[in-house]
């Protein structure tokens, strides 16, 4: 009875630690990749598209686990927001960190096998599975491996260029099955440097514990001035790529203003970032941008 116990609260962690609410935000950014090619003259294959996001999901979910392996300390001494590095789940629920160390280290295989197999068989270009790899590869260095980004000042980068570029190319490729152009890869360019100001709010609320631990994210490391300077070039780089992506055609006009509209809200975040614990309003910034650029693809392909 006791072993049924443990095992289906281990199997509800596993649940908890996966992300569901951050492989959902996935799905919408792998589409932003997804409507971008198709406006670029990519095809439209559901059965494809479908597959791409199959074979993509326990890449992440292998990053997942990983992160909550490598942030179990950090759960246990902050007051986590839902946006937190970890789940929680670790300390919440009992459970030894090794259940999520085995869980990533199984979810990682699978996804290079999978992966793997979908190349030689060529349901996936090599160019998309070359990427998949290399976004497995970045987000599990983001916390662990000899040299974790994260504890080194390098994880706002590593998410920004994972997350907020990768992940949609890796869409946009396939949808094109591998042909992807510059024009693609600068279209999302903006939305890297929203992921990077996310990283900033998010890892400001759990800067105490993550210093403890020796996680030396930015907020661990510079000044109240520093961030809020850094959330500002963050600012200016998502005006600034916009602008350049619209002058060069790579962005059509219907985005760059969906675009745009996500600005206020982040201005609102950049006021309150480092002033307040929550980093609700960068985060509801982040999601403006996605909806907008997703209702403003939609323009462009459908209107």
């Amino acid at each position: 009875m006791a072993c049924h116990r443990l095992a289906k609260t281990r199997l509800y962690a596993l649940g908890l630690m996966a992300r569901p609410d951050q492989l959902l935000l996935m799905i919408a950014v792998y589409a932003m990749g997804v409507f971008t090619a198709v406006a670029h003259g990519g095809a439209v294959s559901i059965k494809r598209l479908a597959i791409g996001f199959v074979i993509f999901a326990p890449v992440a979910l292998g990053v997942h686990y990983a992160n909550e392996y490598a942030d179990a300390r950090t759960d246990r001494l902050t007051q986590r927001t839902p946006f937190s590095g970890g789940s929680g789940a670790i300390p919440e629920l009992g459970v030894s960190p090794q259940t999520a160390r085995g869980a990533a280290v199984a979810t990682g295989l699978t996804g290079v096998l999978v992966a793997s197999i979908a190349v030689l068989t060529g349901v996936l270009a090599l160019a998309s599975g070359g990427l998949l790899v290399a976004m497995g590869v970045l987000g599990w260095a983001y916390s662990v491996g000899p040299y974790p980004l994260a504890w080194h000042g390098f994880g706002e980068l590593d998410n920004a260029l994972l997350g907020g570029i990768m992940l949609p190319v890796y869409g946009a490729a396939v949808a094109t099955e591998g042909q992807v152009t510059l024009a693609i890869v600068a279209t999302f360019l903006p939305f890297g440097f929203a992921v990077f100001c996310n990283l900033l709010a998010t890892t400001w609320p759990d800067r105490k514990a993550d210093a403890v631990v020796g996680k030396r994210t930015l907020a661990t490391r510079w000044s109240k001035s520093w961030l809020r300077s850094a959330y500002a070039i963050g600012l200016i780089g998502i005006l600034g790529s916009t602008a350049l992506g619209w002058l060069s055609g790579a962005i059509e006009a219907a985005v760059t203003i969906g675009i745009l509209l996500s600005l206020p809200v982040f201005f609102w975040g950049y006021t309150s970032y480092t002033r307040q614990r929550s980093p609700v309003p960068t985060v509801a910034a982040m999601l403006v941008f996605v909806t907008t650029f997703l209702l403003s693809s939609s323009v462009v392909l459908f209107g």
